[in-house]
């Protein structure tokens, strides 16, 4: 018996690993309902479900996590204006919150208006795609900033954008807050410890979400990494982890392989590298050379596309990725659209240049020739839907 295996052997057969092993695998959910809904990080689906959560609704918790939510946004982002109407808005007692609100008006992701105290509250929900910041309307913010107070001129406004990192927005939109997900999933922790009498759908509902954000990356495991972090410190486990780790499934190769596959498909694959995911398989610019792609659009087709397509792994996700160009001409945006459409099953309402569609969730990596299959099955499904727009 070689020494790694013996290493390897002592690290499995340990009562301590496997007690840790099993709440490890005990931190996440068996069943998630909202993972079953495709929810995943698709922004309008979490967008639907944070109106729910932070308004009045049948959890009967009137506005709490919402207002929790709102402390954590003054306390992120210092001393300014907006906060000081936050702050007295939020502390005074005389305030007597009622709140509508709205799903996608004009466009904006949640929109909470407060007629009582003449506040409107504006949250723009970023999970993977940029803001959009070109166009005649001065970009997508400018766009919001400019409907609303036109709309609500009379009212206090606040702005919060809500991304995984509390990244800032573009730099000529300085009125806009900063916040993110951990906020949201914190402010719900927070309600589920100290709030008594919540029904068990209330509880099954945000105790899936949490699980959900937790599975996809977009807020930290505190308790996941404490306990990784107590493997990784004993250093009897060290050598063990080590071997682990230097056998470890190789994504990257899983990529060449189905790359490989395709090509030898006659499938012709142009290098992209995309900062918005892991890394890219894929994708084939139709920008000059749309001939090439015979098997995908009919010959005679006279349309010069500005549209990428790809396959990206994103997290432990695969993407299959539909890109438009930065200038795109409007016969390009119709068919950019009209994919979209048959993609969607219906037609999409905002006129975005990223459409991204999860056509496997959480693959497994352990399974490489069973990932490859699912993988190019399910590509040549959406090539062939890809295909009918063009016909």
């Amino acid at each position: 018996m070689s020494k790694e295996i013996q290493i390897i052997e002592n690290f499995i057969f340990n009562n301590n690993v496997q007690a840790l092993l099993s709440q490890i695998n005990d931190n996440i959910m068996d069943f998630n309902i909202l993972e079953i809904t495709g929810m995943g990080t698709q922004e309008i689906k979490h967008s639907n479900l944070l109106s729910w959560i932070f308004g009045d609704n049948e959890h009967e918790l009137k506005y709490m996590i919402f207002e929790k939510f709102l402390h954590k946004v003054i306390n992120i982002n210092g001393t300014r204006e907006e906060i000081d109407i936050l702050k007295h808005y939020l502390y005074l007692p005389q305030y007597d919150k009622e709140f509508i609100i709205y799903r996608e008006k004009n466009d904006i992701d949640l929109l909470f208006v407060d007629t009582r105290n003449n506040i409107v509250i504006v949250i723009e929900n970023k999970i993977y795609a940029d803001e959009r910041t070109e166009g005649e309307d001065g970009g997508q913010l400018k766009k919001y900033e400019k409907t609303i107070k036109e709309q609500y001129q009379d009212f206090k406004q606040i702005y919060i954008y809500l991304t995984i990192s509390a990244q800032a927005p573009s730099a000529d939109s300085s009125i806009w807050l900063i916040s993110n997900y951990q906020m949201i999933s914190d402010s719900i922790e927070e309600t589920i410890a100290t709030q008594q009498g919540l029904s068990d759908k209330t509880k099954i509902i945000f105790e899936s979400y949490i699980d959900l954000l937790k599975r996809r990356g977009i807020v930290e495991d505190k308790q996941l990494k404490e306990l990784c972090e107590s493997i990784w410190k004993n250093q009897s486990y060290k050598e063990a982890l080590l071997v682990l780790n230097q056998y470890q499934p190789d994504v990257n190769n899983l990529l060449m392989e189905i790359r490989q596959l395709l090509e030898n498909e006659g499938i012709n694959i142009y290098d992209y590298t995309s900062t918005k995911s892991d890394f890219a398989i894929f994708t084939k610019n139709y920008k000059t050379a749309y001939s090439q792609w015979k098997n995908y659009i009919k010959e005679d087709s006279d349309v010069e596309l500005e549209i990428r397509f790809g396959l990206y792994i994103v997290k432990s996700n695969i993407q299959f990725w539909l890109i438009l160009s930065d200038d795109p001409s409007q016969k390009s945006l119709q068919y950019f659209n009209k994919i979209k459409e048959k993609l969607h099953k219906k037609r999409s309402r905002k006129q975005i240049k990223i459409y991204a569609e999860d056509i496997i969730e959480d693959f497994d990596r352990f399974n490489i020739e069973n990932t490859k299959n699912q993988i190019i099955e399910e590509f040549m499904k959406i090539i062939h839907i890809v295909d009918t727009c063009f016909e």
